[in-house]
């Protein structure tokens, strides 16, 4: 998962000096007789301090920034919207990560409505999301290389119930969209 703001400055109001240094001493490269789980720990920690340390650095390049996305901010920082602008934000900085594939996941909950039927205004948000997405990724000639995967944690019924909502019902819903995608068929049967 991507945060939608950039990451903050490790160790802000340091009790010793360089801690970040000495943690990347602590955790490189180990002895020969360190135990396993020391040095996946160190890996990991070594890792992330790395990729953090790249994060901050591509926040402050203006060349990453993407000015011309469509979400106007509207449904707010957390918003499915929002979550893909940093997705395309962060995709656009994969030839400096040196990075060529990579798996994101991103959730948009609340479409559970027992009574009113109120997923419509959830279901234009994220074809608004992903609409501007997909206009991104396609600015970024990306669009033919990526694959988007939707998956529901439970089935929906398929007409209302007597208060105008919908039920959990038997069978999932996903869809799978991409620029090399062979769109159009519906697998499965609907009852």
């Amino acid at each position: 998962t991507i945060s939608t703001k950039a990451p903050r400055t490790l160790n802000g109001d340091p009790t010793v000096e360089n801690i970040y240094e000495v943690v990347k001493e602590l955790n490189g490269i180990g002895e020969s007789d360190n135990a396993v789980m020391s040095e996946t720990w160190s890996s990991r920690v070594s890792t992330a301090l790395f990729e953090h340390e790249q994060m901050q650095e591509i926040a402050g390049m203006p060349e990453f920034d993407i000015t011309s996305y469509g979400d106007d901010g509207s449904y707010g920082h957390r918003s499915l919207g929002a979550n893909l602008q940093a997705i395309a934000e962060f995709m656009k900085s994969r030839t400096f990560r040196k990075v060529n594939r990579e798996i994101y996941f991103v959730e948009h909950g609340s479409y559970d409505h027992h009574s009113v039927n109120g997923v419509s205004e959830f279901f234009k948000q994220a074809n608004d999301a992903l609409d501007n997405f997909v206009t991104e990724l396609k600015n970024q000639n990306l669009w033919k290389s990526t694959v988007i995967v939707m998956g529901s944690d439970f089935g929906r019924s398929m007409g209302p119930n007597s208060s105008g909502g919908s039920d959990h019902a038997w069978g999932g819903n996903y869809f799978m969209i991409g620029g090399s995608v062979k769109g159009g068929q519906i697998l499965g049967r609907p009852f």
